[in-house]
């Protein structure tokens, strides 16, 4: 299954200044001396103010240079704390186990302003979860290993917080080639990991799945589920009717559900859907190919997958019928963005 935030884009103010607050906190404990407010004008100490995602990785641009980067993530991400999170942090504090808590986390990811792509696929071993739109693809590389690190070494952190017990990943691969601090990753994930791979992603085993909550309450559980259930209702129904489709297309992707498939996921007839769309001069098949085009380019672009995988993900069985499609939809080739990539090599300036 799929889970992203498809509300949000780089453009959207949803990332607290907060963040930008324990940067400065991480630059200045390593002995570095970042400018006043890592460059911005806001103040840091408001923590009310929240930034757009492009002026966040602005920000890491003009502070992170490869000799002030090296496992500066790895620091960043044990300071992000799950009680931030709020009502959504108590609700995963009081899970059964760390199965559970992730079940959870993904059922009302939603609620969190993190414009990411996550893909999971469980098995009788454990889950493989999959992680795109982490960086856009033309960032540099010390802001890829920044926010890489910083994000992936939270989630085994908050494990660890949650357990009490020193976790580890089954495995991690990362998209970027070997940074100069990579020694540093076996340890600080305790596996191995993949430096260049096709996406970023890591496996979590059984054992980790079962490892137990000493928090556990299954009364608060149920009272905070109840609490996320409502804020989630409140956020949907903020919603447009084009943005609950896509959301719900994210979520069953690679299928493309039928409009009376989609119409039940909305709890609406199929005849009251297609009224509400022609009644915003649009249609179910319209929002499907915009969907596909958008979720396509998307992946050209900030993943390094190829073309029929590209194809895969976003519900065609037979790469040459996606290849037409997508000229149809923009007018050009899919060859033609990884060209233009090739043209200008990722972490080049």
């Amino acid at each position: 299954m799929i889970f992203s935030n498809g509300r949000f884009s780089l453009n959207d103010d949803i990332v607290s200044i907060v963040y930008v607050s324990l940067l400065e906190d991480v630059l200045k404990s390593a002995g570095y001396e970042p400018e006043k407010n890592c460059g911005l004008s806001e103040d840091l100490t408001n923590f009310r103010k929240r930034i757009s995602s492009e002026e966040y990785i602005n920000v890491l641009e003009r502070t992170l240079k490869p000799t002030v980067a090296a496992g500066l993530g790895f620091e960043y991400g044990k300071l992000l704390d799950i009680s931030a999170a709020g009502t959504l942090g108590q609700l995963l504090m009081s899970s059964r186990d760390i199965k559970q808590a992730l079940e959870l986390f993904l059922k009302y990811f939603s609620l969190l302003s993190l414009p990411v792509l996550i893909e999971i696929s469980p098995d009788e071993k454990g889950y493989h979860i999959e992680f795109n739109r982490l960086c856009p693809r033309e960032t540099s590389n010390p802001v890829k290993w920044f926010l890489t690190e910083s994000f992936l070494y939270n989630w085994l952190h908050q494990a660890r917080f949650l357990t009490g017990k020193n976790l580890k990943f089954g495995s991690v691969s990362v998209t970027y080639k070997r940074p100069p601090h990579w020694r540093m990753y076996q340890g600080m994930f305790g596996c191995e990991v993949e430096f260049g791979a096709k996406t970023t992603a890591i496996f979590l085993d059984r054992d980790y799945m079962m490892s137990r909550i000493p928090t556990s309450n299954e009364t608060v559980r149920k009272i905070k589920e109840t609490q996320c259930k409502t804020l989630l209702e409140k956020w949907h129904s903020g919603l447009s009717i084009e943005e609950q489709i896509t959301n719900q297309l994210i979520a069953c992707m690679p299928i493309i559900p039928s409009l009376e498939c989609m119409a039940e996921k909305l709890h609406q007839s199929r005849s009251t859907l297609s009224r509400k769309l022609r009644d915003n001069d649009s249609s179910y098949q319209t929002i499907t190919d915009n969907f596909r085009r958008d979720m396509s380019m998307d992946l050209l672009n900030n993943t390094d997958l190829t073309i029929c995988e590209v194809a895969e993900k976003v519900g065609f069985s037979d790469d040459s019928n996606f290849r037409r499609a997508f000229k149809k939809w923009t007018g050009i080739a899919p060859s033609d963005i990884r060209s233009s990539h090739t043209q200008n090599p990722e972490g080049t300036h």
